[in-house]
């Protein structure tokens, strides 16, 4: 068999292979969020997320099987994680998040609302400030900075419940582009645990 034959097989054979990890990944609980952040998305979790919750209605929160999302994302649209962020936030079944990649804008927004955080080592984070389009109309425009000065200051209040990043260091970094490996993370309290230092997946998927 040729080289351009083998190609032709293996590419024919991938889809097939990937939809049986992908029923593996879901006996087991496990998403995969690894494309932007948008409304897509939200079936993509939050279904998930309620359907398993329906399941273990009659189950008390230790005898739940927790659900771990893994996250690539260089982020989206913030009003498109918040449906996320919320499900994450009102699951009785406990839900973990394992970063890998880049963890970006409103997925990192995501990440933060889950209790229990894993990252790897090479993980990049990025924390920064919402960004707007703004209407040609003065008065629209003047409601769409409202807007987003609302959201901002949200934004700026989540971030500072959910890790150990104090006010002020948030504020010298609100209109930058923090960028963060795992062990900085970690530092702020946005990483709980890296991969392979503190705890191995083994240890993690024990449940």
């Amino acid at each position: 068999m040729e080289q351009n034959e083998i190609t032709f097989v293996l590419d024919n054979r991938k889809p097939e292979v990937f939809n049986e990890l992908y029923e593996d990944f879901l006996k087991n609980r496990i998403l995969i969020l690894n494309q932007d952040i948008e409304d897509k998305t939200v079936d993509d979790i939050v279904t998930w997320i309620i359907k398993w919750n329906i399941d273990d209605v009659c189950l008390g929160k230790k005898d739940r099987k927790p659900i771990t999302i893994f996250i690539h994302s260089y982020g989206g649209y913030v009003q498109s994680a918040n449906p996320i962020i919320d499900a994450i936030q009102a699951s009785e079944t406990p839900v973990r998040v394992v970063g890998l990649g880049i963890i970006a804008s409103a997925a990192y927004l995501i990440y933060l609302a889950a209790d229990e955080r894993y990252a790897f080592n090479n993980s990049v984070f990025l924390q920064h400030d919402g960004e707007i389009e703004l209407s040609n109309n003065a008065t629209k425009a003047k409601d769409t900075m409202a807007f987003f000065d609302d959201m901002n200051e949200r934004i700026k209040q989540y971030v500072l419940e959910r890790s150990d990043m104090d006010e002020k260091t948030y504020d010298k970094n609100e209109s930058r582009e923090l960028y963060m490996y795992a062990d900085k993370a970690k530092e702020y309290g946005i990483v709980h645990k890296i991969i392979g230092e503190d705890i191995t997946l083994k240890q993690i998927f024990k449940d």
